[in-house]
């Protein structure tokens, strides 16, 4: 994930719009619940 910022700040001629679409519309999505149980277990539970 931290290379997809690399790519859009210095090589963004080279990304194919259909691929950012599938990361932003397919991929963040599918990761929201995986980041939400780590923050969970990085403040003990505590929101």
């Amino acid at each position: 994930m931290r290379a997809i910022g690399n790519v859009l700040r210095h090589d963004y001629y080279a990304v194919e719009p259909p691929v950012l679409w599938d990361v932003v519309n397919v991929r963040l999505p599918e990761l929201r619940p995986v980041i939400a149980r780590m923050i969970e277990d990085l403040s003990g539970g505590i929101n």
